[in-house]
């Protein structure tokens, strides 16, 4: 991790001796803080996750693991079964034998390393590797014998060979400047194609005023030629200042579009017919002002299929572009109050053209099969508060649709589950039934894949699944717990409370210190982050999950809770609850849900921290002016304060109204300690938003700390932000004493 260069600003003093006066001595035990960092502990558990190298389109693959002594071993496993067995009987044996043939000493057995580890076909009885010196060896598992061979060409995996761009018999495309230009091989006459190309709406893909270019951007389809651009024209620039560029500052500017600004960027399609020798834009595409468009050019089928957004995302279509004839029909409209979700929603095609459609119509989202035409014949997916997310696999020979979904049960709605039904819409199943999030790897073959089993409290377990039977999981390795716990693992609390409306449940992650002294009563810091596109609370297992819970054992409980509005996986209702209150919407129930933890836990309510990055920051500045007497102490990283001055879409579709309330004119209601961060060269939220929270701290008379990163982007994860968090903290709620705030490490 690269460390970035800073600058401090601090607008208040403060020494390291203006502390507590009951911080006289030494208080944390920062052995323990070091061994519970991922920095620590991810090198215990790297080496033991298994990467499967799938064997041709078979269901078997190849991995390797080291134990607990270091000693690496390889393994092949058959997923269809489960069944593992060593690739190596005697890794010893095979070492002394590899070195009689080939006078080759570099492989070690405690540590033996097979480079370029390889096997034929689909079978698991031959594989290659390198040696030293770039040499290749076949080895015969079977009579263990070894073979010197030539560098293999490839993977002897099948390769699906690339799709090459189609030509024209007569025509060629040419690009000069921003346009296109056509050449008839039978004349030789070269001419104008395009004429509405210019620097922010190029048919080009490299813009020159006097040379011709034979890789403009589109393609034939018999005698009609396509291009995908876009149309930047009139979108509004956002410029940033690197002051580190050498040998003077250098200002950096680029298109970023604001919410309800008039032009927006517009992906576009040209069509060119040289039949006719016409040409121009396909209207339909763009038919919402404003929207937003995705194009699928299909050209076997001599198709386009496109969706097309309304701006504000509350309608969505599906059209189909007949390629020959220029014309276009809507295939399928989704319009749903207040948005669409925008990170599930999509379609898939089987090959007879019917359509798989993701809606969330009745709340929840589900799958829906069409005709080509758009005709709905079916639901596929159900279930009470079940929401379909991935397609992971479709077998028309079987008629099955493999998804993964989340809901739907009574245990952690967030729990990412895999489940099957019938392209007929029955028979569905869940394969993955247990308490848990699951990732699924499928093999190439798509029948059988590598499925990891884990929650924050439980580290992860390794199967195989078949998609095929009803055999269920088959588990074959797991990471040992005892592993972790003897390096400095410590297991967060999963906890569920209910949200501010006192109905719906909220689920998050609680870290705790090591050691806790039943006599006392501790500062809780709650790192937040909003969404609404996703929550940030880690459901899969995950070592010190954004240094919290190293940050706990300074000596605090951090709390990690989903608000209502921070997640498209549990409806409708729950993900849109942002809209009409996009700054406000998530501080109820961050704070409800830490007055329920403190009825259980040992929390003092008058030591109450809070902080968070991007959406996490904003909250931060945003709760602790709206509840000042009850957050005391805020680190406020890379926060959009002013969504008005944001990217176009956020606050379009998460609000829905012009004049986004912002942090801004909370100001003057801060009372605690807050620290400002933002990297000076980010351009996914621009720091112009936290100079203007600045500037109007300043106006109100607000003491606060700022911190610039003068080359960061918008992460800013690095030993030194690290730290910085962990010292201001330390300082001004854990109240450390000045040794132990020097223990705190920069880099």
């Amino acid at each position: 991790m690269r460390r970035h260069h800073t600058i401090a600003i601090r607008t208040l003093a403060l020494s390291l001796t203006a502390l507590s006066v009951t911080a006289l001595e030494a208080q944390v035990n920062w052995d323990v803080v070091h061994r519970s960092t991922e920095a620590h502990l991810r090198p215990i558990l790297s080496p033991r996750t298994p990467l499967a190298k799938w064997i041709g389109q078979s269901s078997t693959f190849c991995y390797h693991s080291l134990d607990s002594q270091g000693k690496r071993t390889y393994y092949i496993v058959d997923a269809a079964t489960g069944k593992r067995e060593l690739l190596l009987p005697s890794q010893s044996q095979f070492v002394r034998a590899f070195r009689t043939f080939s006078g080759d000493t570099t492989l070690q057995e405690e540590q033996l390393e097979l480079s370029s580890l390889n096997f034929e076909g689909g079978q698991t009885r031959f594989f290659t590797f390198r040696g030293a010196g770039k040499k290749y060896y076949r080895y015969d598992r079977k009579t263990g014998q070894f073979a010197s061979i030539d560098k293999p060409a490839t993977a002897f995996d099948e390769q699906k060979p690339a799709r090459t761009k189609a030509l024209h018999p007569r025509y060629t495309v040419y690009g000069k400047g921003y346009n296109l230009y056509l050449k008839d091989s039978t004349t030789g006459e070269l001419r104008q194609m395009t004429h509405e190309g210019e620097e922010a709406m190029s048919f080009t893909t490299q813009a020159s005023a006097d040379t011709l270019s034979t890789t403009p951007r589109g393609e034939w389809w018999g005698d009609v030629y396509l291009v995908e651009l876009q149309d930047n024209r009139g979108v509004g620039e956002m410029t940033l200042v690197n002051p580190l560029s050498k040998p003077r500052p250098r200002a950096k500017t680029f298109r970023m579009p604001m919410p309800f600004d008039k032009h927006q960027p517009q992906t576009r399609l040209y069509r060119y017919d040289a039949r006719t020798g016409q040409g121009g834009m396909v209207e339909e595409v763009n038919h919402f002002d404003g929207g937003s468009v995705s194009i699928q050019l299909r050209p076997d089928e001599g198709e386009v299929l496109f969706t097309r957004r309304s701006r504000l995302a509350d309608t969505l279509q599906l059209c189909r572009l007949n390629i020959a004839t220029g014309k276009s029909q809507v295939l399928i409209t989704e319009a749903i109050h207040p948005h669409i979700n925008l990170s599930l929603t999509g379609y898939r095609l089987l090959s007879n053209g019917q359509i798989i459609w993701w809606s969330e119509r009745t709340g929840y989202g589900a799958y829906y099969l069409y005709d080509r035409n758009g005709k709905e014949l079916r639901q596929l997916t159900s279930g009470r508060e079940l929401v379909a997310a991935n397609i992971i696999h479709i077998d028309e020979r079987t008629g099955t649709l493999t998804f993964s979904a989340y809901g739907g049960g009574s245990g952690n709605p967030y729990y990412r589950k895999y489940y099957q039904v019938g392209l007929n819409g029955k028979g569905q199943r869940c394969l993955t039934p247990d308490e848990a999030d699951h990732e699924l790897e499928l093999a190439p073959s798509g029948e059988v894949g590598l499925l990891t089993t884990s929650r924050m409290d439980l580290p992860p377990r390794y199967s195989t699944l078949a998609l095929k039977g009803r055999s269920g999981a088959h588990l074959f390795d797991s990471i040992p717990r005892s592993l972790l716990e003897a390096a400095g693992w410590q297991a967060p609390e999963l906890v569920r409370v209910l949200s501010a409306d006192g109905r719906t449940p909220l689920y998050g992650v609680l870290y705790r210190p090591a050691v806790i002294d039943s006599t006392k009563r501790y500062p809780l810091i709650t790192n937040v982050y909003p969404g609404p596109q996703t929550d940030l609370v880690p459901r899969s297992f995950a070592l010190d999950d954004n240094g919290n819970q190293s940050l706990a054992n300074m000596g605090c409980y951090v709390l990690n809770v989903a608000a209502r509005g921070s997640s498209p996986f549990r409806g409708r209702d729950f993900y849109c609850y942002s809209v009409g209150q996009l700054r406000d919407y998530p501080l109820a129930d961050d704070k409800t849900a830490i007055e329920q933890i403190a009825k259980t836990h040992p929390i003092d309510l008058d030591r109450i921290g809070i902080y968070g990055h991007s959406g996490g920051g904003f909250q931060t500045m945003a709760a602790m002016c709206t509840y000042p007497d009850f957050y005391k102490v805020g680190f406020a990283a890379s926060g959009n304060h002013d969504n008005n001055i944001y990217i176009n879409w956020w606050g379009e579709v998460f609000h829905g109204s012009p004049k986004i309330p912002t942090t801004i004119e909370l100001a003057p209601r801060l009372r605690g300690k807050l620290m400002l961060t933002v990297g000076g060269m980010d351009n996914n939220v621009p720091p112009a938003s936290t100079y203007r929270l600045a500037q109007a701290l300043i106006k109100a008379g607000k003491p606060f700390e700022f911190f610039l990163f003068p080359d960061a982007r918008h992460d800013l994860e690095s030993p030194y932000y690290t730290g910085l968090l962990r010292r201001f903290f330390g300082e001004h709620l854990l109240h450390l004493s000045a040794e132990d705030l020097q223990h705190i490490s920069y880099k």
